[in-house]
């Protein structure tokens, strides 16, 4: 499977799992920013390219088949896990971090870094100086 076609596919799996929490085609497309024909659509074509049936519909409420269940428990926590490492790498780009080298003479280190160092350190404690 190409890259091209991979990245359709993973949108299509994470929609599944919204569908499986939410149990409703409004809400799963709400959520996601989509029209619920679109999510609908999406999901229909997903069965289709799967060869198998993954969500029960009737008129009054949504449920997944076996297949669906199944499918949905390998998936979500290869997505939790992708949104773990997405938000701790969206943490690094707001907190600074990494080591810092001055060179002073002793007498200003002394006298006017260290206090200023000390209170730096303890607001930014992943900075090394």
């Amino acid at each position: 499977m190409s890259s091209d076609q991979l990245a359709p596919l993973v949108a299509d799996l994470h929609l599944l799992t919204v569908l499986a929490t939410t149990r409703s085609f409004t809400e799963t497309a709400r959520r996601l920013g989509l029209s619920k024909a679109s999510a609908s659509m999406r999901i229909s074509e997903l069965e289709r390219s799967a060869g198998v049936l993954l969500v029960r519909r009737t008129t009054r409420s949504v449920g997944l088949t076996e297949a669906g269940q199944q499918l949905v428990n390998d998936m979500q926590p290869a997505f939790s896990r992708i949104s773990e490492s997405y938000s701790a790498a969206c943490d690094l780009a707001g907190t600074p971090r990494g080591l810092i080298r001055l060179t002073a003479p002793v007498a200003l280190g002394r006298q006017h870094l260290a206090p200023c160092i000390a209170a730096f350190l303890q607001q930014f404690p992943d900075i090394h100086i």
